[in-house]
């Protein structure tokens, strides 16, 4: 696995720079944001993270009563918000878990490391399966470009596509990355290929043909079914 300090240090030697010189001409502060702009590329188009998003979703109703049970305070039965409540009474850890909670016909938003949408099938458990089974559209719907509606309560499995990483100005140089090498090495070809695109086209031109190459060579098979296909009958 590499680290982010391998990763500047091997566009460093292309750009045939040292780390004081790329960061007097500003190159290095824009390392984590040229890597995220190749990461949404990559992920987008050829190799996402594929992945799921695991929900409980709850009757909002019950669920007020459950939660002011559970920290004490009696306002009713109604559903109060935040804008309309002056009680003491209801802390912000009251409201940090509710805002935390997931209901029935409202928009769920999925994680910010979202993508798309895959093609695999979303699973449901109801508290009374002991299993989960896969559902269409009975149980819930597609809202916008990364929302989902779910029409009963349980637990929801659903699967996605994902950024394998978001890189920030505060990387550690040992911090060791989570993505395959084949998509680090492109990434790395395409920071170089967006530095010298100021002042340098034909070396850009030069990086960005090699930043194509390595997107041609990445990987893109998914995760393999360990389901097999039994066929009765002798045949």
């Amino acid at each position: 696995m590499y680290t982010w300090g391998y990763i500047k240090e091997n566009v460093l030697s292309k750009l045939n720079l040292s780390e004081e010189a790329a960061n007097q001409q500003g190159f290095l502060s824009r390392f984590p944001y040229l890597a995220n702009e190749a990461m949404t590329q990559i992920c987008s188009s050829i190799k996402p993270k594929e992945t799921f998003f695991i929900i409980e979703v709850l009757d909002k109703e019950q669920a007020w009563k459950n939660l002011t049970n559970e920290f004490n305070i009696y306002v009713g039965q109604h559903i109060q918000s935040e804008e309309d409540v002056e009680d003491s009474e209801f802390n912000e850890a009251f409201w940090e878990k509710w805002r935390s909670l997931h209901f029935t016909y409202e928009p769920i938003t999925l994680p910010d490391d979202f993508i798309s949408f895959c093609d695999d099938k979303i699973e449901y458990k109801g508290y009374y399966d002991s299993v989960f089974s896969e559902v269409g559209d009975e149980k819930l719907q597609y809202y916008g470009y990364n929302q989902i509606i779910c029409k009963d309560i349980g637990i929801y499995k659903v699967p996605y596509n994902a950024r394998w990483f978001f890189f920030t100005k505060d990387l550690e140089n040992n911090f060791v990355l989570p993505v395959p090498a084949d998509i680090l090495d492109a990434i790395t070809s395409y920071i170089v290929s967006q530095c010298f695109k100021i002042d340098d086209e034909a070396k850009s031109a030069i990086y960005r043909n090699e930043y194509e190459m390595f997107l041609a060579r990445i990987d893109d098979t998914t995760f393999k079914s360990q389901r097999t296909l039994t066929i009765s009958g002798g045949w």
